[in-house]
């Protein structure tokens, strides 16, 4: 029963800060939807945050990227479409690993770039690339690998201000993007 208790206060604290860097962002979720300027300078943040994580990671030589389309996706596909043994050994490699972060960074460094510059076409074109970053928040493959990288020494533990829980932590930041951007314009109350 202790032990049960202690995972619940570990769980809150996580949560409380959490919410603590969302307000820091300008996304608590009791503050009004933010303004443009705000909304370009929290871009401007996560576009700085993904550009570090990004230089630390390598890109794939030719016979890295020879090597996994081999043991992957050729793998995969010699069998149907469907995963060998082989192929899923493959998925814990280091090529692997930057195979799924260093595009994934690229989309999430070109759409944080195109918010904070004002890049958009307009205020649905801007909703669409927040959407956009929401998903990519969520997605489990992508900060599976960045953990994978992690723990190989590939990437430093510190990832903006997170130095843990990744993958928690930025689907609370995508819960915020949601609540505090996307569905306010969508019922037309963001600025």
């Amino acid at each position: 029963m202790q032990k049960l208790f202690m995972q619940g206060l570990v769980t809150l604290a996580l949560l409380f800060s959490s919410l603590s860097a969302l307000a820091q962002d300008g996304l608590a979720l009791d503050a009004p939807p933010p303004s443009a300027d705000v909304r370009r300078t929290i871009a401007k943040q996560f576009a700085s945050e993904f550009i570090a994580l990004d230089r630390q990671i390598p890109t794939l030589s030719p016979s890295q990227a020879l090597w996994l389309k081999t043991e992957y996706q050729g793998e995969i596909a010699s069998a149907g479409n469907r995963y060998t043994h082989r192929a899923l050994a493959a998925t814990h490699s280091l090529e692997y690993q930057i195979f799924i972060v260093k595009p994934r960074n690229a989309e999430i460094i070109e759409t944080f770039t195109r918010i904070a510059t004002g890049n958009v076409r307009d205020k649905n074109h801007e909703i669409a690339l927040w959407s956009s970053a929401a998903i990519w928040f969520i997605d489990y493959q992508y900060w599976q690998a960045v953990k994978m990288l992690v723990e190989r020494g590939a990437v430093q533990k510190k990832i903006g201000h997170l130095d843990d829980l990744y993958f928690e932590n930025y689907t609370l930041q995508a819960q915020a993007l949601l609540v505090k951007i996307v569905i306010p314009h969508l019922e037309g109350q963001l600025p």
